[in-house]
């Protein structure tokens, strides 16, 4: 699942469950996006970009990045450590390193 539909989907779900219309629910999650990908804020932080929405949105908002981020941990950060990266290092040379070291 992409970073992009998280938001778009805690957007639509909290504004469904609270029965307000968030009419531009593309460009908020196009915005929460550029803040926390581009502006490299940490997720969580709302800044004031965002506190300028109407009063009844800027209410919703710590519910909206509180789903953003249980979706995040769910389907981005568990899967991510389910298969950690293998070690770059190569120990193929280690033997005749260790040898060379033992010699001096």
């Amino acid at each position: 699942m992409e970073l992009k539909a998280i938001i778009e989907e805690a957007i639509t779900k909290i504004s469904k469950e609270n029965e307000v219309e968030i009419v531009s629910s593309i460009d908020l999650a196009q915005e929460i996006q550029n803040i926390h990908i581009c502006q490299q804020i940490p997720i969580g932080i709302i800044i004031e970009n965002l506190i300028n929405l109407e009063p009844l949105k800027r209410k919703l908002l710590p519910n909206i990045y509180h789903r953003i981020v249980k979706k995040i941990h769910k389907h981005i950060w568990k899967p991510s450590r389910r298969n950690p990266q293998q070690p770059t290092t190569s120990t193929r040379g280690l033997p005749t390193i260790l040898a060379k070291n033992r010699l001096r």
